[in-house]
C-alpha cells in the first residue's frame, strides 16, 4: 500500500512541478509526468526481476551492494535524462520486486521450453 502511495506521489509531484515550470504546453507537462511514472516503474521491475533470475546475488552483502549500485545508477541516470521522478520510483519498484523474488524464490518457467500448453490452461482450453 505504501508503494502505491509512493508511486502516486511521485507522479503527482512530477506533473505539478512540470505544470508550474513548464515552458511548453500543458499536455506536454502531463505526458512528462506520466513518462516519469512509466520509466521509473518499468525500470525498477526489470532490475528487480534481473535480481531473481541470477544466482550471483546469493548472500545479503552482495544483494545490498547490488541494490545500492543500481539505485545510484538509476538516480543519476534519470537525473541526466531529466526524469526527476523516475529515479526514486525506480528505487521503490526495484526494492519491492527484488524483495518479493528473494523471499518467494525464482519464478519457474520450465513449461516455456516444452511444447503444448501450460497444465493450468489445458482444462480451460478443453472446456471451450
Amino acid at each position: 500500500v505504501s508503494t502505491f502511495g509512493s508511486m502516486l506521489s511521485v507522479c503527482g509531484l512530477g506533473v505539478s512541478i512540470g505544470l508550474s515550470f513548464a515552458s511548453g504546453g500543458t499536455g506536454a507537462a502531463i505526458l512528462h509526468g506520466l513518462l516519469n511514472l512509466v520509466v521509473g516503474f518499468a525500470g525498477g521491475i526489470f532490475s528487480g526481476v534481473l535480481c531473481w533470475f541470477t544466482t550471483f546475488w546469493n548472500t545479503p552483502f552482495k544483494r545490498i551492494v547490488f541494490l545500492v549500485c543500481v539505485s545510484q545508477a538509476a538516480m543519476f541516470g534519470m537525473w541526466r535524462a531529466e526524469l526527476y521522478g523516475a529515479g526514486p520510483l525506480w528505487i521503490v519498484a526495484l526494492g519491492m520486486t527484488a524483495a518479493y523474488g528473494w523471499r518467494y524464490g525464482t519464478m519457474k518457467y520450465e513449461w516455456l521450453a516444452q511444447p503444448g500448453l501450460h497444465p493450468e490452461f489445458v482444462h480451460s482450453a478443453d472446456s471451450v
